[in-house]
C-alpha cells in the first residue's frame, strides 16, 4: 500500500469509527462495540462498507458511506421503508426491514439485523422441486401484498428508449460500461426484444409502489414473516419488472431441462408458483415479453470488465446467454455449452448465507 492509499485509508477508517460513536451516543450500541462482518452483505467497493454490531437487546447492520451524506441517499431510504411499512402493516406476515437509527450527518444508517435465510439461501438448499417452487410463491406472495396494497392509476408501458439504451452502452469510450456480449449476438437478440417492445406498446398496466430491486438476497424468510431489505430504488412503477427480477435472479441459478422452459425464459413451473402467489396480472403474453425485456437488459448490463473480475459475474453471464439464446434465437447453442448452467451449483450454500 502506498503513502496516499494509506493516508485515505486511515481516514476512511476515522470517519467510520466516528460515525459508530455518533450511533452509540443513542444507547442502543457501546461505545466500543464490536465490529463483524457481514456475510451476506453484498458490495463494499468504493466508500462503501457494512458491518455487525451487537448492542446489549439487538444486533444492527449498520451501513455506512461518506457519500450519501451529499445526496440524502439513508434518509429517502428510511422514509421509503417506512413508507413500504405502512402499506403493509395489514398483513403482518409481509414486512420490511426495520430501522433503528438514520445518521444526523447522512453517511450511515441502522437497521435490526435479521439473521433469517434469504430466497436464494431457501433455494440453495432445497432437496425438491416442491420445495423449489415454494421459493418462487413465497416470494409471489409478499410482491402481490405490496402491490395490491398500493395500485392506483393504470399507466401504459413504453420501452421506446431500448434501442437508444443498448445504443449507448455498445458504443461507449469506456469499456467499462460496455457489454461483454459479442456483437453479433447482441444485434440479434436486440432485434427480437425491439420486436417485444413494440407489442407491450400502449399496454396498459397498474401503477405501483414498487421494491425496485426485488432479487432474493433481498427477502428474508423468517419463521413467522417474510422481511424485504433494501428498498432504496423502491418508487411508484410498472410491476412487470419487480416480477422479473425476482424470477430471474432465482431461476437463473436452477438447472432446468430444455423443455421445462417457457417463452418468458423461466422455468414454466416456478413462474406458475409465483404467480399462484402473486395472484391476477397481466395477460401472459405480456408477462412473458416483460420477463425476456428484463433479462435482455441484464446481460447487457454485465460488462467487459465485470466479466474479466469475477466467476460468479461470469456464471450469470453463461446463463443469461443460454436462456436468451433458447427463447429469442431458438436452435442455436452459441456457447456450446451445456444448455442452461446455473449461477452455481443447486445444493452450494448460498454466499449470503447468515
Amino acid at each position: 500500500m502506498d503513502k496516499d492509499d494509506k493516508t485515505a485509508s486511515q481516514s476512511f477508517e476515522s470517519t467510520l469509527a466516528a460515525a459508530i460513536g455518533r450511533f452509540a451516543a443513542t444507547g442502543l450500541i457501546a461505545a466500543d462495540a464490536e465490529r463483524r462482518p457481514i456475510a451476506r452483505a453484498i458490495l463494499e467497493d468504493g466508500p462503501r462498507k457494512v458491518v455487525l454490531l451487537a448492542g446489549a437487546g439487538s444486533t444492527y447492520a449498520f451501513k455506512y458511506n461518506p457519500d450519501a451524506a451529499r445526496s440524502g441517499e439513508f434518509a429517502k431510504e428510511a422514509q421509503r421503508l417506512s413508507r413500504m411499512a405502512r402499506y403493509l402493516r395489514d398483513w403482518p406476515e409481509f414486512a420490511v426491514i426495520d430501522v433503528a437509527w438514520v445518521d444526523p450527518l447522512g453517511e450511515a444508517i441502522a437497521s435490526r439485523f435479521d439473521p433469517s435465510p434469504t430466497a436464494r439461501d431457501r433455494l440453495a438448499a432445497a432437496e425438491t422441486e416442491a420445495a423449489r417452487r415454494s421459493v418462487f410463491e413465497r416470494g409471489g406472495r409478499w410482491l402481490g401484498a405490496l402491490h395490491r396494497a398500493t395500485a392506483k392509476k393504470t399507466d401504459r408501458i413504453d420501452l421506446d428508449w431500448i434501442e437508444g439504451h443498448v445504443a449507448k452502452l455498445r458504443h461507449h469510450k469506456s469499456t467499462a460500461v460496455r457489454p461483454h456480449a459479442p456483437p453479433a449476438i447482441l444485434d440479434r437478440m436486440t432485434a427480437v426484444i425491439l420486436d417485444d417492445a413494440a407489442a407491450l406498446k400502449g399496454v396498459e398496466v397498474p401503477a405501483v409502489f414498487g421494491h425496485g430491486d426485488f432479487h432474493g438476497g433481498h427477502l428474508l424468510f423468517a419463521a413467522d414473516r417474510m422481511i424485504a431489505l433494501d428498498c432504496t430504488a423502491s418508487r411508484r412503477s410498472n410491476p412487470l419488472f419487480d416480477i422479473a427480477d425476482y424470477l430471474i435472479d432465482l431461476d437463473l441459478r436452477c438447472n432446468p431441462e430444455a423443455d421445462e422452459i417457457g417463452l418468458s425464459g423461466i422455468v414454466e413451473t416456478h413462474l406458475g408458483a409465483f404467480l399462484k402467489g402473486y395472484g391476477p396480472t397481466v395477460e401472459r403474453e405480456v408477462l412473458d415479453r416483460a420477463i425476456r425485456i428484463s433479462m435482455f437488459l441484464k446481460f447487457c448490463k454485465i460488462t467487459l470488465f465485470a466479466f474479466a473480475g469475477d466467476p460468479v459475474v461470469r456464471r450469470r453471464f453463461l446463463a443469461q446467454q443460454n436462456r436468451l439464446t433458447h427463447v429469442l434465437l431458438p436452435g442455436e447453442n452459441v456457447t456450446g455449452s451445456k444448455p442452461f448452467s446455473p449461477i452455481r451449483p443447486s445444493r452450494m450454500r448460498s454466499p449470503n448465507a447468515p
